[in-house]
């Protein structure tokens, strides 16, 4: 069996990403037998623990979303952009290496396991400081804590024309409620890709821009 944590580190070496279909059925590699975050191949408690823990695995090494061919074509079709909360920095360092720009920045305060900076130079910026040092490109937020407030202040912040990029879930375990109110009546949804998601998880990427 193809361990995922082990196909997102060639991922990132080659810049080989496979689009969102052959993750999801396990078509990558052709010849492989990967395992599927999404095609359930056993039953019963002891397999959903192994899900679990195969997430956990993968959170700690990369982060929160599952990476595609897809999510990082939209990123890249973005320009030059600047990452909030950074975190191991994989998504910025994918993105970069398949032949887009993104300027990860983290606070540094850590959480859910993963180790700030382990796969990019990651600068240390708070998220507002961020946004002040890199102004007029597009922000990137990468599932923010559940109940942070912080998203709510950059996304208040952001001036008309301002374009936001954020992957996690609609009203769910990302962000906090107000967020999700600012972006609705501040923001106009430009585009929205779907992602490969962990089995109870709904994520996926949304484009804003602010009007």
């Amino acid at each position: 069996m193809i361990d995922l944590n082990l196909e997102a580190e060639f991922w990132l070496a080659t810049g080989e990403v496979p689009p969102r279909i052959a993750i999801m059925k396990g078509l990558y590699p052709p010849n492989g037998d990967m395992w599927n975050p999404v095609k359930e191949a056993e039953n019963g408690v002891t397999a959903y623990a192994k899900r679990r823990d195969a997430r956990t695995e993968f959170i700690k090494g990369f982060g929160f979303p599952i990476p595609c061919l897809e999510l990082i074509e939209a990123i890249k079709a973005e320009g030059p952009s600047v990452e909030l909360g950074a975190g191991s920095g994989y998504l910025a360092a994918l993105v970069n290496k398949c032949g887009g720009y993104v300027i990860p920045t983290d606070s540094y305060k850590g959480g859910y396991f993963f180790k700030i900076a382990f796969h990019i130079k990651v600068r240390r910026l708070s998220a507002s400081a961020a946004i002040r040092a890199f102004p007029n490109i597009p922000v990137l937020m990468s599932w923010p804590s559940y109940q942070a407030k912080w998203p709510s202040y950059i996304a208040n912040t952001l001036k008309p024309g301002s374009r936001l990029m954020y992957i996690g879930e609609t009203g769910g375990c990302t962000a906090c409620y107000s967020f999700e109110i600012i972006l609705r009546k501040k923001f106009k949804e430009i585009k929205s890709v779907a992602i490969p998601q962990w089995e109870g998880m709904h994520d996926h990427l949304r484009i804003f821009e602010k009007e």
